[in-house]
C-alpha cells in the first residue's frame, strides 16, 4: 500500500462477524478492500452496495459479466442439446427499459389527461453533469446515487407554471432500490423487475393465503422475453399474441445482487428507472385508499429462467453526499448501529467499559470544544455555591437508611430459610425422577440407519440434547412413516431436505408457524452432516428431515439439531450432486426405502 509516496506493508484484519458492522463504513471508506467468503453477507446485512455487482455503470461490472457470460455459454455447450437450457442475457439488457418507458408513461398520461386535460409528458431532454458509461451490450444510462443528483434530475423534468412534466430523455436515470418479497419468493441476480397492474397488486394484497401460480407466463414465452440479435445485443420482445396481455409485464429494472444464502436479511439490490418508479407510485396511490398506501413501491420480480412473477416492495436508497468528521463518525457508528443494545451485550466487560468511557470522553471533548472560553467563564461565574445542610437533617436521613437496610435484611433471612426447606423437600423427589428418566433414556435406541436408493446413511441420535424431537423421530420410524419418503429439495453446499410436502418450507423463506418445542439445546451448531428438523411442531405427515452438507451457523435459528451422520457421508455428497430444476427439486427420484433403529453399533 502506498500513501503520499511512502510504502507500508499491508495488514489483514480478522474480525468477528458481529464486529464488522461497526467498523465497515470507516474501513471501507478509507480504501480497505474486503476479502473472504462472507463479504456479500456483510454487505447485505448493512445494506451497502457490493462492488462490482451493484455498480452497473462501471467497466468492472461489464468485464465481470462478460466473463460470466462466456463461462455460462461454455457450460451449456457441454450438455446434450436435448437438456441444454435456453440462454439468458448476461449482463442484463438495460436498453430494454426504453420500450417500457413509452408504454408505462403513456398509461399514466391517459389517466392524467382524463382528470386534467393536459399532457404531462414533455419532449425536452435532460442534461446532467454526471457522466454515463455506454456499451453496445451493457448499461446505458445515469445512476442517481445521491439526493443532490436526484434533485437536479427532478428539477430538470419539472414543468413550468406548476404543471408537472415527465421529460423523456435517451439517457435514463436509474436509482438503487432494496427489494423485499411481499409474501414469498427468492430473487436471483439478473432477475427482471416489471411494472404491476392494479389487478396484480389487489390479487396479492387481498389474499390471506399463499398464491401459487397466481401470475405466470407460458414456458414457451419465458425464453423469448429477451431475444439475442445477430449483433450480440439483447432486446425485449413483445409478443404478437393478443392473449399475452394477460401475462406480459414491462421491464423497469434488473436485480444486481440477489438474496444471499445464509443471510438473516433476505434483501435483494436492484436498479430501476426513476421516472418509471414515479409513474408507478402515482398510479398506485391514485387508485388506493389513504390507509392502504405504503411508502414502498409495489413491483413484480421474475427470475429469468422462471415463469412465475412475485410481488415485492421496492425502497429507494440514496447515499449520503457529505460525510461527517472522523470523530463524529465514530460516535455515529457506535451509537446509531446499536440502538437499543448495550456495549456489554456486544463486547467483553473490559472492552465494553473502555468503549463506553472512550465514547463519553470523546463526546465531552467535542461538546467542550464547541464552547468558547468566554462563555465557559461566564457560566462558572453564574454558578451558585451549595446551600448548607443542618445536622438534624443528616441524622434523620442516616436513621431512615439504617432502618430500610435492617428491614430488607430481615425479610431476606425469612424468605431464605423458608425457601431452603422447600428446596430440601424437592431434591429427594427430583433425584427419584432423574434416576427414572436416566433408565428410560438408556433403553431408547441411539442410532438409526436410513436406507436410500443411493445407499445407507447411519446417524447418531442426540437423546440428551433434543429428547422431544428424538422421541417423535423414533415413534415415526417404528410406524414406518419414513418408508418411501422422497428427498424433495437439494441445495448444493447447503442442505438436502426429505419430506412429504413439495413446498420449499423452511428452505426458502423460513416462515415457521405453530407451537414450538419446549426443550431446545442451542449449543448444538449446524456443522456439516448434521441431522435436524423444523422448530415448529408438525403432525406425523409434516415431519421433515434436513441434512446439512456444509457448516451453516445461521441455520441453528431455523432448525433443531437432533443427530449427526457418522457413516455414509459419501452417500450424502452423492445426493447433493444430483441435477435439480430451478426450484432445487431433484430431476431423478431419490427416496428413503426404510429407517431401521439400533441400540448400539
Amino acid at each position: 500500500m502506498e500513501t503520499n509516496g511512502t510504502l507500508f506493508a499491508p495488514w489483514s484484519v480478522i474480525l468477528p462477524i458481529s464486529w464488522s458492522r461497526v467498523f465497515w463504513n470507516f474501513l471501507v471508506s478509507k480504501g480497505a478492500p474486503v476479502i473472504g467468503m462472507k463479504k456479500r453477507w456483510i454487505a447485505g446485512e448493512i445494506g451497502l452496495p457490493y462492488f462490482p455487482s451493484d455498480f452497473p455503470d462501471c467497466h468492472s461490472y461489464l468485464s465481470l459479466n462478460e466473463i460470466e457470460a462466456i463461462a455460462s455459454r461454455e457450460n451449456a455447450e457441454r450438455r446434450p442439446p436435448a437438456v441444454r437450457p435456453f440462454r439468458i442475457p448476461i449482463p442484463s439488457p438495460w436498453n430494454a427499459v426504453h420500450a417500457a418507458f413509452d408504454k408505462l408513461t403513456m398509461r399514466v398520461n391517459k389517466a392524467a389527461q382524463v382528470s386534467s386535460g393536459e399532457n404531462i409528458v414533455g419532449t425536452s431532454s435532460c442534461e446532467s453533469d454526471v457522466t454515463s458509461f455506454r456499451s453496445h451490450n451493457s448499461f446505458d444510462g445515469i445512476v442517481a446515487r445521491t439526493s443532490s443528483v436526484l434533485t437536479d434530475f427532478l428539477n430538470d423534468i419539472g414543468g413550468q407554471n406548476g404543471t408537472t412534466q415527465i421529460s423523456y430523455s435517451y439517457k435514463l436515470y436509474f436509482v438503487r432500490v432494496h427489494l423485499h418479497a411481499y409474501k414469498e419468493g427468492v430473487f436471483e441476480e439478473g432477475a427482471v423487475i416489471c411494472a404491476p397492474s392494479l389487478a396484480d397488486i389487489s390479487m396479492w394484497t387481498f389474499s390471506i393465503d399463499s398464491i401459487e401460480g397466481a401470475l405466470e407466463m407460458p414456458n414457451s414465452a419465458v425464453g423469448s422475453y429477451f431475444k439475442e440479435q445477430p449483433s450480440g445485443k439483447w432486446e425485449h420482445q413483445e409478443s404478437d399474441d393478443p392473449a399475452s396481455i394477460e401475462y406480459h409485464r414491462w421491464p423497469v429494472g434488473f436485480v444486481t445482487m440477489g438474496f444471499v444464502r445464509g443471510s438473516k436479511k433476505l434483501t435483494a439490490v436492484a436498479y430501476c428507472e426513476a421516472v418509471l418508479l414515479a409513474c408507478m407510485r402515482e398510479e398506485q396511490w391514485k387508485e388506493m385508499a389513504v390507509k392502504r398506501r405504503r411508502k414502498e413501491i409495489y413491483v413484480l420480480v421474475r427470475n429469468l429462467r422462471s415463469s412465475a412473477y412475485r410481488l415485492a416492495l421496492a425502497t429507494i436508497v440514496l447515499e449520503q453526499q457529505k460525510r461527517m468528521s472522523d470523530s463524529y463518525e465514530i460516535l455515529y457508528l457506535l451509537d446509531h448501529y446499536y440502538i437499543g443494545r448495550s456495549f456489554e451485550d456486544l463486547f467483553p466487560n473490559s472492552i465494553a467499559q473502555l468503549l463506553v468511557a472512550t465514547r463519553n470522553h470523546l463526546l465531552i471533548f467535542l461538546v467542550m470544544a464547541r464552547i468558547k472560553p468566554q462563555a465557559l467563564l461566564q457560566q462558572s461565574k453564574r454558578k451558585k455555591g451549595p446551600s448548607r445542610i443542618s445536622l438534624t437533617t443528616i441524622i434523620m436521613s442516616t436513621l431512615i437508611v439504617v432502618l430500610i437496610v435492617l428491614f430488607v435484611y430481615a425479610s431476606y433471612r425469612h424468605w431464605t430459610q423458608r425457601s431452603r426447606m422447600h428446596i430440601e423437600n424437592k431434591q429427594s423427589v427430583i433425584k427419584g425422577d432423574n434416576s427414572f428418566m436416566d433408565s428410560k433414556k438408556s433403553d431408547l435406541p441411539g442410532y438409526a440407519i436410513l436406507d436410500t436408493t443411493k445407499g445407507s446413511i447411519t446417524v447418531e441420535l442426540f437423546k440428551d440434547s433434543s429428547p422431544e424431537v428424538v422421541d417423535q423421530f423414533l415413534d415415526l420410524c417404528q410406524r414406518g412413516r419414513f418408508n418411501g419418503m422422497r428427498f424433495r429439495h437439494v441445495i448444493k453446499h447447503y442442505v438436502i431436505q426429505a419430506g412429504n410436502s413439495d413446498k420449499l418450507g423452511a428452505v426458502e423463506d423460513w416462515t415457521l408457524k405453530g407451537k414450538q418445542y419446549s426443550q431446545l439445546d442451542t449449543s448444538l451448531k449446524h456443522e456439516a452432516f448434521m441431522l435436524g428438523t423444523s422448530k415448529a411442531k408438525h403432525d406425523d405427515k409434516g415431519f421433515e428431515l434436513f441434512i446439512t452438507t456444509a457448516p451453516i451457523p445461521d441455520l441453528n435459528e431455523k432448525l433443531i439439531v437432533f443427530g449427526k451422520v457418522i457413516k455414509g457421508e459419501d452417500i450424502v455428497q452423492e445426493i447433493e450432486e444430483v441435477d435439480t430444476d430451478e426450484h432445487y427439486r431433484p430431476k431423478s427420484s431419490i427416496e428413503i426405502r426404510s429407517a431401521t433403529l439400533k441400540q448400539n453399533i
